[in-house]
């Protein structure tokens, strides 16, 4: 497989994406609101 520059920012995308559901993710858990994140999933993929 050839790398292109097109696939290193998929891949910097990816871990940007993650990065911020996993710190919004926490923030709901310490909350207790953590049904507010399954909302925010639906409400982006319906």
């Amino acid at each position: 497989m050839i790398w292109t520059s097109l696939d290193t920012w998929i891949v910097v995308a990816a871990a940007l994406a993650g990065l911020a559901s996993a710190l919004v993710g926490s923030f709901l858990v310490l909350k207790k609101m953590s049904m507010m994140g399954d909302a925010i999933s639906h409400a982006v993929l319906p």
